[in-house]
């Protein structure tokens, strides 16, 4: 089990709409969201997935946590609900600040039904701005563009190593 499959079955909750994964933004004090779902109504909901306890107990360590129990009004992407995502370790109900939800996992899905272990109080009611949805789309885009580049560039060192064993020469 990784943070891709959890990511997938973030997605498959949410019927297979407008689940962005690793959402890095400067918006949010530097910080990345390891899946952001973006509602039909223009809000946007928080997951944070966590495969271990230690990476777990080091996210308190982060600014967005502070930003979140303080309800820091200089968050440009608010929240509508904050949720972990837990798997591979058992936590406490206790061990959950009070603003965020939990739900574990397992191998095939979101444990949710009949509801969360913990369900994630309301933050806040904001609607994503026009300003917030061009970074998100320039977000995706970004990615997008970086993947095809990543693999682009891939195939030509592939190429260029294969041209070095065969000794092949351009034009042959």
């Amino acid at each position: 089990m990784n943070e891709r499959i959890i990511q997938y079955l973030i997605y498959r909750y949410h019927n297979f709409k407008r689940v962005i994964p690793n959402v890095h933004t400067e918006l949010w004090g530097g910080s990345e969201v390891d899946a952001l779902y973006w509602t039909d109504s223009n809000r946007v909901w928080f997951y944070e997935i966590k495969l271990s306890r230690s990476d777990f107990k080091n996210d308190f360590k982060k600014k967005r946590h502070k930003q979140l129990l303080e309800r820091d009004e200089s968050i440009v992407i608010k929240p509508k609900y904050f949720n972990y995502i837990c798997y591979g370790f058992n936590v406490l109900l206790e061990e959950i600040p009070e603003y965020a939800g939990l739900i574990m996992c397992n191998e095939k899905r979101l444990m949710t039904y009949p509801q969360p272990l913990k369900k994630a109080p309301l933050l806040w009611n904001d609607k994503l701005t026009q300003k917030n949805i061009n970074f998100l789309f320039n977000k995706i885009m970004y990615r997008y563009l970086r993947s095809d580049y990543d693999n682009r560039r891939n195939e030509y060192f592939d190429y260029i190593e294969n041209k070095r064993k065969n000794k092949v020469v351009i034009g042959q």
